[in-house]
């Protein structure tokens, strides 16, 4: 059985050593990220057309355009470390129903005229990547996976955090 979950720092630390039930992968607890990261605070919703009816409600419009490309689950989650709680990691997951779907809102999102302007792309191994140019992001497509990983520091650490979520979405297929 699915199951959508909306959760804060104190629950999303039990719930992720485990699967979460409808995503293909496992997301990151800090420890596996490195010492010193907390946090893990955000939302996932494991099924878009089945959300809890508080996202429903609060999140509608939303949750309607991720389904409309195809998006079946997602999770928005910021990390931070604790030695300098300002700086903040956010990693978004999405996952959508066909590696197809995948394709068609990376070529919608990612490959309009002049976006060699804000982004550098690469493959390697089946990923492809989208680096910004503005400011300290990834964007990764791998199969039917989306995500990003931002850092809001002059750091590279949303790195450890996209190659955690690469393993993983690897480890899996």
């Amino acid at each position: 059985m699915q199951r959508s979950l909306w959760v804060w720092l104190p629950v999303m630390c039990l719930l992720l050593p485990g699967w979460v039930a409808a995503m293909d992968i496992r997301l990151p607890k800090p420890a596996e990220i490195g010492p010193g990261w907390q946090g893990g605070t955000g939302v996932v919703i494991e099924d878009l057309h089945n959300p809890p009816a508080f996202f429903a409600q609060s999140m509608g419009q939303t949750i309607e355009q991720y389904r409309t490309i195809g998006v079946t689950s997602m999770a928005n989650l910021a990390y931070r470390q604790a030695s300098n709680l300002t700086v903040q990691v956010e990693l978004k997951y999405f996952e959508f129903e066909s590696a197809a779907a995948a394709l068609a809102w990376q070529q919608k999102k990612y490959m309009y005229t002049g976006w060699k302007q804000h982004y550098t792309r690469l493959e390697n191994d089946g990923v492809v990547i989208y680096d910004s140019t503005e400011i300290n992001k990834r964007i990764v497509f791998l199969e039917q996976h989306w995500v990003t990983a931002s850092v809001n520091a002059d750091s590279k650490d949303h790195m450890m955090f996209m190659n955690h979520i690469i393993r993983q979405i690897k480890a899996h297929e």
